[in-house]
């Protein structure tokens, strides 16, 4: 289902589990720069639901998966590079980033949705 307003996600501290897979279904994902980005589930021995993490991988390959296994602590940058996250920006811009954002997107209306993503749908599930 597909959000009827803007729906932009300002992460913060560490985005893990649930929490990761959650923000994936945000039409913008904006990171501060101190943000980490941590796969728990290889380290429980657990497979990462289709649909959340493992499916914003899946169409950058195998290196991308791999690494979402490892359960690696990600910075922004490395995330972005995963298609974990679109955009860093700082402590003191990063909500007026969004709230912009969001408002240019809704005065577009519902058909004019954020830039899309390499390999996510309007839905914002995975291809």
């Amino acid at each position: 289902m597909q959000a009827t307003v803007p729906v932009v996600a300002v992460l913060s501290g560490t985005i893990s589990g649930g929490a990761l897979a959650l923000s994936q279904a945000a039409g913008l994902r904006l990171a501060l720069a101190t943000t980490r980005f941590h796969c728990p589930e290889a380290g429980l021995n657990l497979c990462p639901p289709r649909g959340g993490h493992g499916a914003s991988a899946a169409p950058r390959g195998r290196a991308a998966l791999e690494v979402l296994l490892s359960g690696r602590v990600l910075d922004p940058a490395q995330a972005m590079t995963l298609g974990l996250c679109d955009a860093v920006a700082s402590e003191g811009t990063i909500e007026t980033a969004a709230l912009t954002e969001a408002l240019r997107v809704a005065a577009l209306g519902p058909e004019a949705p954020f830039s899309p993503r390499e390999g996510r749908s309007r839905t914002g599930r995975g291809a």
